[in-house]
């Protein structure tokens, strides 16, 4: 008898450990389909961001899901699996996958230099590869350099350093250098005046090629938002991306764009009337893109914004290389952006093709192949976009990290 009963404990106890084994296996699995049920739904544009915590069903088992915000464009998830009491809790961090840039100056400009109406500023430093020529009180605050032989530095004043190989009728606050073969003609400077034989050095956009391909890549992955135009209802509120829009992206009524990734508009651009474009909460301190092989407008009030996190921007970057004239990739004012009212929360990226600032305007942030500044128009500076890391957008453009039990 004592023996039979001995053989019964140890088969219970047996049993026992073989049921709880099995309890903690599917705690364990259950666990594991609340992690990818959360990731699913943050890379998926098409679903509906998870709340802080919800409860999935897996069989007869249960998971706690709890997402917490964006943080420094990472998202935490932890899932707690529930199996008759057993619980195992997983966890993994989503991070999003960036691209570096530095926006060293407030403008950065290639050959087609910049031209600067009666009153206009830039709030900055600006490098240039080709002229700076001004008119009455244009100015920049801060340093000015322009690059290459011949080129030169006109009719503005300059709050800090200038560099060129000629410099006519110029205020300079600080230092003037000037290149041999070239010179200074009717120029003040607050500092000295030198001459050097080395020509100033050209420098290359911060963003190249393969980087502009990689985004298109990465709205391409994301699948098709229209195929012709995309054009929503007035007052409406949309949030797209990653994808591509196969036509124009029309924004004239009002509309409210979250841009959940990357976006690729093979038309134009067109803001007007209020329109609001904006980065999703979810990209929290990186920066978007929203990429156009056709021309950029806007006008009438349209608001510009990053994620709501600091240091967050949204930049409309187009490949037009209209640069004056007309064409089909110019906007009514033959040029590849043109800006007629403030975009503090926008960056505008035209590096083969020319950007035009009318009166009045105030920009954060321009590159472009040249640039016309209207009268009183104002391009300032924001120091945080010296170096700004960009989110791919699509799934993948996102990465896990630390997929572990605790």
């Amino acid at each position: 008898m004592i023996l039979s009963l001995s053989s019964v404990v140890v088969f219970a106890n047996r049993l026992q450990a073989t049921q709880n084994f099995g309890n903690s296996e599917q705690s364990y699995y259950a666990a594991e389909s609340g992690l990818e049920d959360a990731i699913l739904r943050l890379l998926d544009a098409g679903k509906t961001d998870p709340s802080s915590s919800y409860t999935l069903l897996v069989g007869s088992s249960s998971t706690l899901v709890t997402v917490s915000a964006p943080i420094g464009g990472s998202r935490t998830i932890v899932s707690q699996g529930d199996e008759r009491n057993r619980i195992r809790t997983l966890g993994v961090v989503l991070t999003n996958n960036t691209t570096g840039a530095s926006f060293t100056y407030g403008a950065q400009v290639g050959d087609g230099g910049i031209t600067m109406s009666n009153g206009s500023s830039i709030l900055g430093s600006v490098y240039s590869n080709g002229s700076i020529i001004g008119a009455n009180n244009a100015e920049v605050t801060g340093d000015a350099f322009v690059a290459g032989n011949g080129n030169t530095i006109e009719d503005i004043e300059v709050g800090g350093d200038a560099h060129a190989y000629s410099l006519e009728d110029c205020t300079v606050v600080g230092d003037i250098v000037y290149v041999t073969g070239g010179g200074v003609e009717r120029c003040t400077a607050g500092g000295t005046t030198t001459e050097q034989a080395e020509e100033i050095p050209t420098i290359g956009m911060p963003l190249g090629v393969e980087t502009i391909d990689g985004w298109k890549a990465d709205a391409t992955a994301g699948g098709i938002i229209s195929v012709g135009d995309f054009a929503p209802p007035k007052d409406s509120t949309r949030t797209i991306g990653p994808g591509i829009i196969g036509g124009d992206l029309i924004l004239i009524n009002n509309q409210t764009i979250i841009i959940s990734g990357t976006v690729w508009v093979q038309g134009n651009i067109d803001i007007n009337n209020g329109t609001s474009i904006s980065l999703a909460s979810s990209y929290g301190a990186d920066s978007g893109v929203v990429v156009t092989d056709g021309w950029i407008h806007t006008k009438n009030n349209g608001q510009f914004a990053g994620s709501g996190t600091e240091g967050s921007y949204i930049m409309l970057l187009t490949t037009s290389t209209c640069r004056g004239s007309s064409g089909s990739n110019c906007t009514h004012h033959t040029a590849a952006v043109d800006l007629h009212n403030n975009a503090e929360g926008a960056i505008f990226y035209a590096s083969e093709g020319l950007v035009n600032l009318h009166n009045n305007v105030s920009v954060t942030q321009i590159n472009g192949w040249a640039i016309s500044l209207d009268n009183n128009a104002v391009l300032e500076y924001a120091i945080g976009l010296a170096d700004l890391d960009f989110s791919s957008g699509p799934s993948g453009g996102k990465s896990l990290q630390d997929w572990q039990e605790q």
